[in-house]
Order: structure tokens, then C-alpha cells, then sequence
């Protein structure tokens, strides 16, 4: 398979995998939050919101990362890893 054939399938699969994400974060967070006696409807709907938005947003920088990492990686661009990542002990 050629490079550009493999850079836009990293972007389907990344596209796909962030609106699959995306419901699930919808409906796990709606399911999670319970209603409070002392908070409105309102309230309660606006930490829905607020949940959803933060960790949405966190999910689409972390596939966006991986995605890019992927794209130079097939590019030719080789990502270095930290030494402390990879780095082993010999005893």
C-alpha cells in the first residue's frame, strides 16, 4: 500500500474513531450524572455539558496527536522517544 493511501486512511480511521468516541462520551456521561435534590434541571444540565466538552475535547487532542505521530511516521519523519521511556536496566 503506498504512503498517501495509508496517510488518508489514518485520517478516516482517526475521523471515524473520534465520532464513535464522541457518542460514547455523550451517552456514558448522561448515564453518569445523577440528579441532585439541592441542584435544578438547569444545573444539572449545564455539568452534563461541561463534562462532555472536557472530556470530548481531551479525546480529540489524544486521536489528533496519535494521528499526526502516525502521519510523520509514514512520512519518513521518525518521532524520538525519550530515554527514560525505553531506556533498560542491564543487571
Amino acid at each position: 500500500m503506498s504512503h498517501g493511501i495509508r496517510i488518508i486512511l489514518i485520517i478516516v480511521i482517526a475521523f471515524v474513531l473520534d465520532r464513535v468516541l464522541q457518542r460514547i462520551v455523550v451517552r456514558t456521561v448522561r448515564a453518569s450524572v445523577r440528579p441532585d435534590a439541592n441542584t435544578s434541571p438547569e444545573a444539572e444540565k449545564k455539568r452534563e455539558d461541561t463534562l462532555i466538552r472536557i472530556f470530548s475535547g481531551a479525546l480529540k487532542i489524544l486521536i489528533m496527536i496519535v494521528a499526526f505521530m502516525m502521519i510523520l511516521q509514514e512520512t519518513g519523519i521518525e518521532i524520538p522517544f525519550p530515554q527514560t521511556v525505553i531506556h533498560r536496566t542491564t543487571e
